[in-house]
């Protein structure tokens, strides 16, 4: 038993002591002193942090998408260095490392979609999506994981319409979209146009979908127009129909008030000519009645 806790303490010795004698070099293949540490003491090449720095108060190694970068507990990440003085080492973590960030520690800003951008609070890089993600310890860009994941996912498509096409063999199945392997029999190779028409068709679906909502946009729009021009014209009708009314009515009153115009007129005329009228016809004097003289 004591034999084994020697070796034990021995081995762990070594360890420091390779630790110890391990390099950590900037970008540009400068060292660092050895307050610069490996992160991975049992590797053959590390990212390296500020580890012996005893005031940092937080520079402690990452790892999965935090991978290669410094002061994860802290309040600031960093890229610092690596014990490959080329960087050539896949385990050397290529972020912030030419430029202006070269010769030294590049301090990084963590997007909230969690990419990272050179310098400190860089807002305008997180903004503009130019940051980069940590993937597999590499770095890649965002533009390169939104390609190979459309990538992917135009595989999983096309690999499923082979799947359920009846004149599909087993060994196309299993190839990506617009390829064939090459171990399918001659009788079972598909024409050129039935490979091409899974791929052809996800690639005019979207034109397809492009001009269905177009005319969905354009029927919602006509529909409202139909109907404002209908309540307009609903409109300009009951207002022509109560103006014919009222004209009517008009009419009906007039012609009623000259009827009683006339009717008026014509009572008055025949009071008038009535008065005028003598009831009695003068008669003559009669001639026969005798003259006599005045006394005297």
């Amino acid at each position: 038993m004591g034999l084994i806790f020697r070796i034990w303490l021995f081995s762990l010795g070594l360890s420091h002591i390779a630790s110890a004698a391990a390099t950590c070099y900037r970008p540009d293949g400068t060292a660092v002193d050895n307050t610069y540490q490996p992160c991975d003491t049992d590797a053959e090449v590390s990212m390296c942090c500020h580890l012996a720095f005893t005031n940092n108060g937080g520079d402690m190694c990452g790892s999965g998408p935090f991978y290669g970068l410094c002061g994860v507990t802290g309040t600031q990440l960093w890229r610092e260095s690596c014990t490959d003085p080329t960087w050539k080492s896949p385990a050397c973590l290529n972020l912030c490392t030419t430029g202006q960030y070269h010769g030294g520690d590049a301090e990084i800003t963590r997007c909230i979609d969690g990419t990272y951008c050179c310098g400190v609070n860089n807002a305008t890089c997180c903004g503009l999506n130019q940051g980069v993600s940590i993937v597999n310890n590499q770095v890649v860009s965002s533009t390169s994981s939104s390609t190979s994941s459309t990538s992917s996912t135009s595989s999983t498509s096309t690999s499923t319409s082979s799947s359920i096409s009846p004149s599909t063999s087993s060994s196309t199945m299993s190839t990506s979209a617009g390829e064939t392997s090459s171990n399918v029999p001659e009788s079972s190779t598909l024409p050129a146009p039935e490979q091409t028409t899974s791929p052809d068709s996800g690639a005019t679906a979207s034109p397809a979908d492009s001009s269905s909502g177009g005319s969905s946009s354009l029927s919602t729009g006509a529909t409202v127009g139909i109907a404002v021009g209908c309540t307009a014209g609903g409109l300009i009708a009951l207002g022509a129909l109560l103006f014919y009314l009222w004209r009517r009515r008009k009419q009906k009153r007039d012609l009623q008030q000259n009827n009683l115009h006339e009717v008026a007129a014509y009572q008055y005329s025949t009071q008038y000519r009535s008065e005028l009228k003598p009831d009695v016809t003068p008669a003559e004097l009669s001639t026969q009645i005798e003259r006599q003289e005045l006394p005297g």
